[in-house]
């Protein structure tokens, strides 16, 4: 006769199995290469991790119980929690799952079947999406690289600026001392010429005063 409780009890101790894995509609098998990685080393089922490339983040989990007695009565309650702590429910009968454009990152699936209120066990499996190369933690060090050499670029830059500005700052002020200690030269040059010129005008003045002043008391007498 038909005994509720026992259906419970059975639930509780079936496991739910990752049967099959799809990327954009393409069945995973062991060694399945995604780019440069391999999505698994050993059968689905037996898989705990699917390593995918950046461009396969479209893919479908299905699962079973593996119990063939009346599936369509049993639902599967699933979540990825790293995108959600609440658990989403397949129709009854339904055990298929589709993750769309997920970004590069680790993900942990979980996946429990429900029948008549009851939960069998959790079965989960870790999704891991690279990054694309332009991502990865060596190629953000080499922006940082390549940031140092520009930011140092630009101040020795700068720094070549204001030398050159400085030197060229020092010979202008040199040249233009230069120039003023010319013009002062000069300058006394040509007063000492008019210095002399003045005294040598004076003594001619004073000595034809003088010549006409003893010829005149030559005359006199």
């Amino acid at each position: 006769y038909f005994q509720p409780l026992s259906i419970g009890s059975v639930l509780k101790d079936t496991k739910v199995w990752i049967t099959d894995f799809f990327i954009f509609n393409q069945p995973v098998r062991k060694n399945t290469r995604s780019g440069r990685h391999t999505v698994i080393y050993t059968s689905v089922p037996d898989a705990n991790m699917f390593q995918l490339a950046h461009y396969d983040n479209t893919f479908s989990i299905i699962f079973s119980t593996l119990q063939y007695n009346n599936p369509e009565q049993i639902s599967y309650q699933y979540k990825i929690e790293e995108l959600s702590n609440q658990w989403l429910s397949t129709e009854p009968g339904g055990n298929r799952v589709t993750y769309n454009n997920l970004l590069p990152g680790k993900y942990t699936f979980h996946v429990r079947a429900l029948s008549h209120g009851n939960l069998s066990e959790i079965r989960t499996v870790k999704i891991l999406i690279t990054p694309p190369w332009y991502e990865m933690w060596w190629a953000y060090c080499i922006y940082v690289f390549l940031l140092g050499l520009l930011v140092l670029g630009i101040v020795n830059y700068i720094l070549s600026r204001m030398r050159h500005r400085s030197q060229n700052g020092s010979a202008e002020m040199v040249s233009r001392r230069f120039h003023c200690c010319c013009r002062f030269q000069r300058t006394g040059s040509i007063c000492k010429r008019i210095a002399d010129r003045r005294t040598d005008f004076r003594d001619r003045v004073s000595g034809e005063s003088g010549g006409e002043y003893g010829e005149f008391s030559e005359r006199s007498t």
